[in-house]
């Protein structure tokens, strides 16, 4: 998947906030000879490419997709030195891994050993370095891992949020009496380069959300922390600002309310015609629906965002990442339908670390991997290198909705710009996009 980041002079503040349960996750399926990262640009961030021999003990597995889930799982512990010492992050669930080899060990066990080609944003106000220490935790076993965590908490990590994601800013190389024993990490040296591959500006394929004559937008956003429609809640407002925006924005449209239950508050919708891509008049449909953490939603929140996921061209998140648990339960609610493009904005905390395969590999099932080899023919998702503030999700989802509904085409970085600095936010899958000067409309 190509990750296209538009980064802020603000570089240094970003925080790889991810979390094993994103290691581990479903979804990382990949051919190891393919190239996962085929394309990269930034106007901030040079991206490098960290290329090592590593070696990971995990409970013996099945499949080639287990084993890469090990590999990852491993490299997260990356992120508190690239983020906390130099300002920088991996891009951990789309590593290439070549010479993949197993050996059996006892009790279960195995060592992978595999050699690896990491893509990394630097900030392009520091110098690249030739070299770059990796140390990781030797095994992703769990009781081996825990013991891990449980030793080094303290002496190579404050362990902000628990032993159980020491990554977050576990420092092995520039912390102060930081010893790891014999045996317990791996410790190797990456080549650096900058990466071989970059990217022209893309456009979104707006013109395909008018097919039908319609443009559908679906939006999520979940509450800070009530549980219930709760108007003094901050995440509650600014799905209020949202729908208040739209009122002033298309007067006269119609509005309907469905039923509130225990997972949805709020399912409200708006329909009003308006000015479409082409020429001549469309309908815009956006429903909004305000849940609680997703992480807990039910049948009711599955049944509802699934039956609106199948037709929607537009589906955009507000609120917690809740440490991936939210995003990753947001992926996997979603329906697809074949040959349907969509753009997925996800404005919560840090989820460019948490976009896993899941919404590409469960397009590769639906539409076949001969007609989306990538799962991004059809698919296109903007996301946060940064924490999101609450106060900017209103303005962002606006800023989204009004640049894919325009009359005109407009460029991912245009609509980057526009979100502004403070969350870092990507794209990804724009790779096979057209360029925004391509009149035939090729990549």
């Amino acid at each position: 998947m190509v990750l296209h980041l538009h980064t802020s002079d603000d570089m240094n503040r970003i925080i790889v906030a991810a979390s094993l349960c994103a290691a581990f996750g479903a979804g990382c399926v990949v051919d190891q000879t393919s190239s996962e990262t085929d394309n990269l640009s930034s106007k901030d961030a040079t991206f490098l490419q960290m290329s090592f021999e590593g070696a990971v003990v995990a409970e013996a597995a099945d499949t080639e997709a287990d084993r890469k889930k090990a590999v990852v799982a491993q490299l997260f512990y990356m992120a508190g030195e690239l983020d906390k010492t130099h300002r920088g992050h991996g891009q951990f669930a789309f590593v290439e891994l070549d010479d993949v080899t197993v050996e059996t060990l006892d009790d279960g066990l195995e060592r992978i050993r595999y050699s690896a080609r990491l893509p990394v944003a630097w900030p392009k106000r520091r110098d690249v370095p030739e070299t770059y220490r990796v140390v990781v935790p030797a095994s992703v076993a769990p009781d081996a891992l825990r013991v891990f965590n449980s030793t080094y908490k303290g002496s190579c990590a404050k362990g902000k949020y628990g032993e159980d994601t020491l990554w977050y800013d576990f420092k092995p190389v520039t912390t102060v009496g930081c010893e790891i024993a014999d045996g317990d990490a791996l410790d190797v040296v990456a080549s650096v380069e900058v990466h071989p591959r970059i990217t022209t500006d893309k456009r979104p394929e707006s013109e395909l959300f008018w097919n039908d004559g319609e443009l559908r937008m679906v939006l999520v956003h979940g509450t800070d922390a009530a549980s219930s429609y709760d108007p003094d809640d901050t995440g509650v407002r600014e799905y209020d600002k949202f729908k208040d925006i739209l009122r002033r924005e298309y007067p006269g449209a119609v509005e309907t309310t469905g039923e509130s239950n225990y997972d949805i508050y709020d399912d409200w919708q708006l329909e009003v015609m308006i000015p479409k891509l082409g020429g001549g008049e469309g309908k815009l449909v956006v429903n909004t629906l305000l849940a609680r953490s997703l992480k807990y939603a039910g049948s009711s929140f599955d049944g509802r965002f699934g039956e609106l996921t199948k037709t929607a061209d537009i589906v955009t998140y507000g609120g917690h990442s809740g440490l991936s648990k939210n995003i990753k339960a947001l992926a996997a609610k979603e329906q697809v339908s074949k040959e349907h493009y969509q753009v997925w904005f996800i404005d919560g905390c840090s989820t460019f670390a948490y976009l896993d395969r899941s919404l590409v590999d469960r397009r590769i099932e639906v539409n076949g991997a001969d007609n989306d080899p990538n799962g991004t023919k059809y698919l296109d998702v903007i996301v946060n290198a940064q924490p999101a503030p609450w106060y900017t999700g209103a303005a962002s989802q606006w800023t989204v909705l009004s640049a894919l509904a325009a009359t005109e085409h407009t460029t991912f970085m245009d609509i980057m710009d526009d979100l502004g600095p403070s969350a870092t936010p990507a794209v990804s899958g724009e790779e096979d996009n057209p360029s925004i000067d391509s009149p035939d409309g090729s990549p």
